[in-house]
């Protein structure tokens, strides 16, 4: 069966929003944003989504996401949404006491363990 290509690309880039997107994908501390940065790249070369979903080994759902998230939050959209995660077990004053008892013995866990475990 023939399977139509998607040729959905995004606008061309700006010379500035190249170069921080080239950046972006060589050293950005965050890594699951530098694919993402480079996806962006690659698809206003004129690379299709099922050649960016080959490219990088994820579905093409995933790669369409990352260049709508471009294409309405900028480079903001290239980076995942805040987690809440898990609650904390300790409150502020807890967490603030053992930072102190890590601080005055950084290389003994023995005495760490034991001063938090009085605290």
């Amino acid at each position: 069966m023939f399977k139509l290509k998607e040729l959905r690309k995004i606008t061309s880039l700006k010379n500035e929003e190249y170069l921080t997107l080239k950046d972006m994908m060589r050293y950005c501390p965050v890594s699951s944003a530098r694919p993402r940065a480079h996806a962006v790249i690659l698809n206003s070369k004129g690379y299709s989504i099922d050649e960016l979903s080959d490219i990088f080994e994820v579905d093409r759902d995933t790669i369409s996401t990352w260049l709508t998230n471009w294409e309405v939050n900028g480079l903001g959209g290239l980076y995942d949404e805040h987690k809440s995660g898990r609650p904390a077990i300790i409150d502020d004053k807890d967490t603030n006491a053992v930072k102190e008892i890590i601080i005055n013995n950084p290389r003994s866990l023995k005495t760490m363990l034991k001063e938090i475990k009085k605290n």
